[in-house]
């Protein structure tokens, strides 16, 4: 009978736990600063697992309130937050990958109140001056491991009739070149506080939404003179004309 054992040390992303994610062993996304170090051992017996065991410590560089679907965080004491967008170009064949962040900038009624509510590439600023796009990245070459689009707020400048506004990350052209969030390396959204640079809420989209071509990703809304976050969390399939169908019309 054949006994082996191994023993190593090493450094991954984490989940929300702060355990390793097996398939991060060794590696270390520098766009998601919160890490583990971690020890672990696995026996085995006749090439099957035996055993298997770890410990580890989480840390992060930056603080993050980590958000299920469905939660709702106040961020009243906040007057700028951000929703960044980020993605690693193809570096394979076919087409780029061409992501979108969008606003949709809502009544009482669940709609924009006019088209110019809806912030994104080609309508690059709210009437009301709240909402700016940093404009459009067809590939996710903007950046170097940060944010390739974003979407600053400036809640102190929010029209009264704007209830909540709902934040986008799409896929443009997704159907056409037959793509979805599974394929794009390390794509991600987020907001946080423009301030300091602390986030309030990620999702990792390439493993969330693997098989989706657009999310709605959380919104702001304003409950008794106060502002709050909910992360939502929603994939679908349709891209930006659904979500467009949904808030615009």
């Amino acid at each position: 009978m054949l006994y082996t054992y191994c023993v190593g040390f090493g450094v991954a992303r984490s989940d929300e736990m702060g355990r390793p994610r097996p398939k991060d062993v060794g590696r270390v996304d520098k766009r998601n600063p919160t890490f583990s170090v971690f020890i672990w051992a696995t026996i085995n017996l006749n090439d099957k697992t035996f055993l298997r065991f770890g410990i580890w410590q989480k840390h992060s560089e930056n603080k993050m309130i980590n958000l299920e679907k469905g939660q709702r965080v106040e961020i009243n004491q906040l007057s700028r937050v951000a929703v960044g967008l980020g993605w690693n170009p193809n570096e394979g064949t076919g087409y780029d990958f061409d992501l979108d962040a969008a606003a949709f900038m809502l009544g009482s009624n669940k709609k924009t109140p006019k088209d110019e509510y809806f912030v994104f590439y080609n309508n690059p600023k709210s009437p009301d001056g709240s909402v700016e796009s940093s404009g459009d990245d067809q590939t996710g070459g903007n950046s170097d491991g940060g944010d390739d689009e974003t979407l600053t707020v400036n809640l102190n400048l929010v029209d009264l009739q704007i209830q909540e506004i709902i934040f986008t990350a799409t896929i443009h052209k997704a159907e056409e070149r037959r793509q979805n969030f599974g394929q794009v390396r390390n794509a991600y959204i987020r907001i946080y506080n423009q301030d300091n640079n602390e986030e309030i809420a990620r999702y990792d989209l390439d493993e969330d939404f693997s098989i989706e071509t657009a999310v709605e990703f959380g919104r702001l809304y304003r409950r008794n003179g106060e502002w709050k976050f909910e992360a939502l969390g929603i994939g679908s399939k349709g891209g930006l004309n659904a979500l467009v169908n949904k808030y615009c019309y």
